[in-house]
């Protein structure tokens, strides 16, 4: 029996060890490296959009990752719920210690409930006394969590009475910071607010509590408030029993707050119960402004996606006849078809690994960006990294564009018969092809620039409204100091302290007037973080004492130097005599919220703040005010209320969601205008014969630029129809991130129309002038 030449028995062996398939792919792989290094301007345009697209989204969903996606640094995180009662002037106000105990004790939805509130102490340090933030909890308050601590014991059951001993856990940065990491520091006392607190505890360096965040010491609320109705100090945070939703909790414990207030009128009239995760208590403002970020980011992922398609898509169109030369010759379809998979895998994965490798500065340059303050409120992003989730994203978006990217150049090998890329006559079809693909990418890429010129416009107009609405006062010529005295004074001597600060800044030239407050007056939370008073208003129908307010401190001349409006009444001499209109006591984006102010004379403080009002531009008076003070013994530091306005958290998060997707948005014009030049230009140079017979039978130069020109707006206006649609469904959703501002701002809409067709124009003007400038016998010499 013939068994043929050596060499080919040498094939057939090697054939069915497989190996040939792994030598063909080392062969495609050399070929497409010699092929894309050939057309090195296409390669590099292609792998630098892919990877920008790949680094803008992969760095924003860090973000979100780190917020929303990844667990909170608690036991079964997603069991646990926030609990607030609700008012008529505040919809997340504190409840009492009674209300507690009954939740506690009447709900059938929860396997543990605890209480907590911010607190600020004097904490003795060696010699010297300064002012901290803690928190006090229920003694159950780390076990509803699940987190126990690395050194030392938890909280007993019962050490929250007024009868245990004082006990407090360390946070594991004070731990750090003040005792040098002592493993010996269990049994140590330290001394608070004149009392003496045993350490029993350090807890684990990941844990955080934003709601009360830079607590630096944990204590016991310590019988505070216990059999008093009428004293309203404390949030709520339970776990869920194992199979109960969150609806079903809601209604049980509605049912105890209405079976409550059936019991108590007096005290709990007019008080209702807010329910939801833990997360979205405490994520749930910066929520909407990440998803938005993270959404523009995609979008502008998806543009870079659709041109690099459209490069592709030429590139295969340049190619054809060395495609049908190999189909000739014996390539099959799938042989093609793989080289086409290796060049796009090669695009992908340098685009995606050069994404990755952006990642890592881009994330610690928006990190660094970020106000301390937010981030002490915001603990998961400090330690912000790039981590499995994000790499997984990457992954998946290079894979994604591995197949799109093997899909462009395959399709078009499918709209004509290799064998007629031979011959001129093949062109027709496979150009109409093309000019169909190559339109229909345009109409998208014009469709996402429209959603996103509309969201950056939306998103300034509501950065303007929220820094140029009605904050109740006027900040310009306003200079902001922020005192904060060491020690243990007497109220004489906070008084006194007050004063002679006040005195010693009204004596400089330039300053106009001078008042003193406990808090910043706008664009901070720090308020929120100060105690609340519970009011009632004589000569009313009396709706119970659980009406909360703001418990401000201001002392005399105060609301004269902010120019807030006096309604009623007069200002601060010695009590409270006026009513004065809202301020933004609070986050800027945030409705403002009752308040109610007592003298800095009768409620003295070491912290406080003086708000002085200047002739010209505070900049200039803030050093000698600041060379005044400091002989007085400050702490912090000095600046303008325009600067801590704008430098605010609610002005970063919308500054920073208006400035990225702006940049974005413009990205996106500039990707969807050269796109949409290339079309143009493609056709045009395709129809230069039949433009060169328009001419040669009489048509003008002006029609005939006039056709380019309509050509353009007829794509133009194909994506603005989609893109409009889509504008208004993407502002529907971004509703929570805008303020003062309709999803629909028919003004913005408009705006980005008239982008739009000036983008049109300026794409088709060069290929319509090209049109109109062409020579009849030029354009039939060049077929």
């Amino acid at each position: 029996m013939a068994i043929g030449g050596v060499e080919q028995a040498h094939q057939k062996c090697r054939d069915a060890r497989g190996t040939r398939l792994i030598e063909d792919l080392f062969h495609d792989l050399r070929f497409a490296v010699r092929q894309l290094r050939r057309s090195s301007g296409f390669t590099i345009t292609a792998i630098a959009v892919f990877a920008f697209g790949v680094a803008a989204s992969s760095t924003i969903f860090a973000f979100v990752d780190a917020a929303f996606i990844k667990p909170l640094p608690y036991s079964q995180p997603s069991r646990l719920v926030a609990l607030f009662e609700s008012i008529p002037v505040n919809d997340r106000a504190h409840l009492s210690f009674a209300d507690f105990q009954a939740w506690k004790a009447q709900n059938h939805v929860f396997s543990s409930l605890d209480v907590y509130r911010p607190d600020r102490v004097s904490y003795r340090n060696r010699a010297a006394v300064e002012e901290i933030s803690i928190a006090s909890v229920s003694d159950g308050f780390f076990r509803t969590l699940g987190v126990s601590p690395i050194l030392g014991r938890d909280f007993r059951p019962g050490e929250d009475l007024a009868s245990a001993p004082q006990t407090v856990l360390l946070s594991y940065g004070a731990w750090q910071r003040r005792f040098a990491a002592d493993s010996n520091i269990i049994g140590r006392t330290v001394e608070m607010d004149g009392h003496a607190y045993e350490v029993i505890g350090v807890l684990p360096s990941g844990f955080h509590f934003a709601p009360v965040e830079p607590a630096e010491f944990w204590r016991t609320i310590h019988g505070l408030c216990v059999g008093n109705r009428f004293c309203y100090p404390y949030y709520g945070v339970a776990r869920l029993k194992p199979g109960i939703l969150l609806p079903a909790a809601i209604a049980d414990i509605r049912t105890v707050a209405a079976q409550i207030t059936r019991d108590f009128p007096a005290s709990n009239r007019d008080r209702g119960t807010i329910l939801m995760p833990l997360t979205s208590a405490i994520l749930g403002d910066i929520r909407p402004t990440f998803f938005a970020l993270l959404g523009g980011a995609v979008l502008l992922s998806l543009i870079g996606y659709v041109n690099i398609f459209s490069l592709l898509i030429v590139r295969a169109e340049a190619r054809k006849r060395e495609i049908a030369v190999r189909g000739a010759l014996g390539a099959s379809h799938v042989r093609l078809i793989r080289q086409f998979a290796v060049e796009g895998c090669l695009l992908a994965v340098a685009g995606g690994t050069l994404g990755l490798a952006l990642d890592l500065p881009l994330i610690h340059l928006a990190v660094g960006l970020i106000p301390r303050g937010m981030l002490s409120s915001l603990p998961c992003l400090a330690d912000l990294h790039l981590g499995w989730h994000v790499v997984f994203v990457v992954l998946g978006a290079t894979v994604a564009a591995a197949a799109l990217f093997t899909l462009a150049p395959t399709a078009q090998l499918g709209f004509s018969a290799m064998r007629n890329g031979l011959s001129e006559g093949g062109r027709g079809a496979a150009d109409r092809s093309w000019k169909r693909v190559g339109a229909g990418l345009v109409v998208i890429e014009l469709a996402v620039t429209v959603i996103m010129l509309s969201s950056a416009g939306l998103l300034a107009k509501s950065f303007y409204r929220l820094l140029h609405g009605d904050l109740g006062l006027s900040p310009d010529h306003l200079a902001v100091l922020h005192i904060e005295r060491t020690g243990d004074p007497s109220n004489a001597q906070q008084v006194a302290l007050e004063q002679e600060v006040v005195n010693r800044v009204a004596q400089l030239p330039g300053v106009i007037s001078v008042g003193t407050s406990g808090a910043l007056a706008v664009g901070s939370d720090e308020a929120f973080k100060a105690a609340f008073a519970h009011f009632h208003v004589f000569g009313r129908v009396y709706s119970g004492p659980g009406d909360e307010a703001l418990d401000g401190v201001a002392g005399s001349g105060y609301f004269e130097t902010i120019h807030a409006r006096l309604l009623r009444g007069r200002s601060f001499t010695k009590a409270i005599v006026g009513v004065i209109d809202d301020l933004k006591d609070g986050p800027l984006d945030m409705a403002p919220v009752a308040a109610i102010y007592s003298p800095f004379e009768q409620v003295p403080r070491n912290s406080f703040y003086i708000t002085a009002r200047t002739v010209s531009s505070p900049g200039s008076s803030l050093h000698a005010i600041e060379a005044v003070v400091r002989q007085v013994d400050p702490e912090d530091g000095l600046d303008t209320m325009e600067d801590r306005i704008n430098d605010s958290q609610s002005a970063y998060l919308h500054r920073s969601a208006m400035s990225l997707v702006s940049c974005f948005a413009v990205l996106a014009l500039v990707l969807g205008t050269v796109g949409l030049y290339g079309v143009v230009s493609y056709s045009v140079g395709r129809r230069t014969r039949e433009i060169g017979l328009r001419i040669a039978l009489g048509a003008q130069r002006a029609s005939v630029y006039w056709l380019i020109v309509r050509e353009a707006s007829r794509l133009a206006c194909m994506g603005l129809a989609g893109g409009l649609a889509g504008s208004i469904a993407a502002g529907i959703l971004m509703r929570d991130v805008l303020y003062s501002v309709p999803p629909w701002d028919l003004e913005t809409l408009s705006g980005v129309m008239v982008i739009l067709v000036m983008a049109t124009r300026l794409a088709s003007f060069l290929p319509a002038h090209r049109a109109a400038s062409i020579h009849p016998t030029e354009s039939l010499r060049a077929e």
